[in-house]
């Protein structure tokens, strides 16, 4: 595990790494003098076979010009001192810092006091919850203040940075075997200095990863993150006369939050209209919407669009033509799929397999083509969950593009559609792994639900 590096006053960059020899029970220091490009091991600190546990070093340069070395311990936290830059190091000894045999986090704030996070008390050890923030204004000999950041059992692993405004981000897992969470704080000093006065409130939090398990096509199963989206938006939407948009806050605690918007595609500033209410909209716009102090800018192309006639059917039949295609080597994409001679055809009755999952090979393609009924004029809404690429066009349009090499992952799109039969055309392929394939829709003022087989005609 290596911890963040520091600068020390020299300028130069100290970065806490270990190495797991048995002969070498030592937690380590690199050092580079050229701003990061060469980087050349210092010193060590020795770490008795009978109390190592994982190291996880933090390194603090003290106002003495000393170093402070605090270690992740058997018995929680153990404390080491070099005067000579990190050549050497003192014997290590258990630190007067009560913690669970877990990773704490300790660094220099723009002030010059010290920050320190760890489980619970400064006097206790606990087990791997209460995370708690302190300060230290004497170099780490007394701690002030106790901010509980999060009460959960189940919370680990944290570590932040410091702002050039003063705020400072924490992140920290949740959980890492059930819900398998990172979540992120925001907090100041002042906020820790107040906490000794009895303030109990939580400081807002956001989760910002979590390990979804969709398999090797994503990431080795875990799907990251940025920072939550606002809620309210879709790169693409669709409305006939006019439209309300409501946004949504991505903190847990909004209060402490607020959202800015602009509606000429500009990046919103602390500057532009503060959101408090539904935005009514009655023209094509590009709104732009950021979530201060924490967020990315999200963006929502709203377009202004008239329904598209339906088709006249003289005849027609229930379901949907398909083609079928088998390929040795995996495909990249729907679009190969039109380059290739179906192996078989047919009719089925709904948008799935034509045949067994277990009877399907590893490599395969389909191609639906028929008509989707609409009931009534609006705009709808479809998605496709697919493993792995798809798209679907309604109306001759393309409305949802899930293309590519992927595990299962969901993508939607939105089309406005007279009442009658529009042209509806999948194409879909299976690239190994799992196979997966599903469709809904969204009619106005109603729930999403998968496309019913009475809906679909060739």
């Amino acid at each position: 595990m290596m911890c963040k590096p520091i600068v020390l006053s020299t300028g130069e960059w100290v970065l806490p790494v270990s190495t797991w020899r048995t002969t070498d029970n030592s937690a380590k220091i690199v050092v580079s003098t050229d701003h990061g490009k060469t980087w050349r091991i210092r010193g060590a600190c020795h770490l008795p076979k009978d109390v190592r546990d994982y190291d996880e070093h933090i390194i603090v340069e003290r106002r003495d010009k000393s170093l402070w070395m605090l270690v992740r311990t058997k018995y929680g936290i153990g404390e080491s001192f070099s005067t000579d830059k990190g050549r050497t190091w003192s014997q290590l000894k258990q630190s007067s810092i009560k913690h669970a045999t877990a990773r704490f986090f300790i660094r220099r704030l723009n002030s010059g006091n010290l920050l320190l996070v760890k489980h619970g008390p400064i006097e206790e050890r606990i087990g791997r919850s209460h995370l708690t923030a302190f300060l230290s204004r004497d170099d780490g000999k007394t701690w002030q203040g106790e901010l509980l950041l999060d009460d959960r059992k189940g919370v680990s692993y944290p570590d932040g940075v410091q702002c050039t405004g003063g705020t400072i981000y924490l992140t920290y897992d949740y959980d890492r075997t059930g819900a398998k969470e990172i979540h992120m704080t925001y907090f100041s000093e002042k906020d820790i200095a107040e906490s000794a006065t009895g303030k109990t409130v939580l400081p807002p939090h956001i989760i910002i990863n979590k390990a979804t398990g969709l398999g090797a096509n994503v990431g080795a199963g875990v799907d990251n993150y940025q920072v939550p989206p606002l809620k309210g938006f879709a790169d693409r939407n669709i409305f006939i006369h006019e439209t309300e948009v409501e946004i949504q806050s991505a903190v847990a605690n909004a209060e402490s939050s607020e959202i800015r918007y602009t509606l000429d595609g500009s990046e919103p500033t602390q500057e532009s209209p503060l959101y408090f209410r539904p935005i009514r909209i009655s023209e094509t716009t590009v709104l732009k919407a950021k979530e201060f102090i924490i967020s990315n800018v999200y963006a929502g192309r709203f377009i202004k669009q008239k329904p598209i006639d339906a088709v006249v059917l003289n005849q027609s039949r229930q379901g949907l033509h398909f083609d079928y295609f088998e390929f040795k080597n995996a495909i990249n994409c729907t679009a190969d799929l039109e380059k290739l001679q179906a192996k078989t055809v047919g009719t089925i009755s709904a948008l799935t397999f034509p045949y067994k999952a277990d009877q399907l090979p590893e490599y395969f393609g389909l191609i639906f083509t028929g008509f989707i009924k609409i009931p009534t004029e609006g705009v709808y809404n479809f998605s496709v969950t697919s493993n792995d690429g798809s798209r679907l066009y309604i109306a001759n349009q393309l409305v949802v593009d899930n293309d590519g090499w992927h595990g299962s992952i969901e993508k939607s799109g939105q089309a406005a559609l007279k009442d009658g039969f529009h042209p509806l055309r999948l194409l879909y392929f299976q690239a190994g792994g799992e196979k997966m394939l599903k469709i809904f829709i969204k009619s106005p003022g109603k729930e999403k639900c998968e496309i019913l087989s009475g809906e679909l005609v060739h």
